[in-house]
């Protein structure tokens, strides 16, 4: 599997779920990041690679209500191979 990072600040402490549609007759693939902060770093797994992919993202507030939702981001993920130092 491919994996992404999301990196941003929200105005309010939530924490973060993220859904990755699933592909080629694969469920999809939901994850919460169950930290409440302003400051996020999402790593976002099970994307598929040479492909794009499809992923929500829901913030949501202490008492579980989904407080914003990003829908339909779409993530190109291509092999890169391994980049040595």
């Amino acid at each position: 599997p491919m994996s992404a990072l999301a990196l941003f600040v929200t105005d309010k402490p939530c924490k973060v779920r993220y859904t990755v549609a699933g592909k080629r007759g694969s469920e999809d693939f939901t994850k919460c990041d169950e930290n409440i902060t302003r400051y996020h770093r999402v790593p976002i797994l099970g994307m598929y690679e040479s492909t794009i992919n499809t992923v929500t993202i829901n913030l949501i507030d202490e008492e579980n209500n989904i407080i914003a939702s990003k829908k339909h981001l779409r993530i190109l993920n291509r092999n890169m191979g391994f980049i040595g130092i």
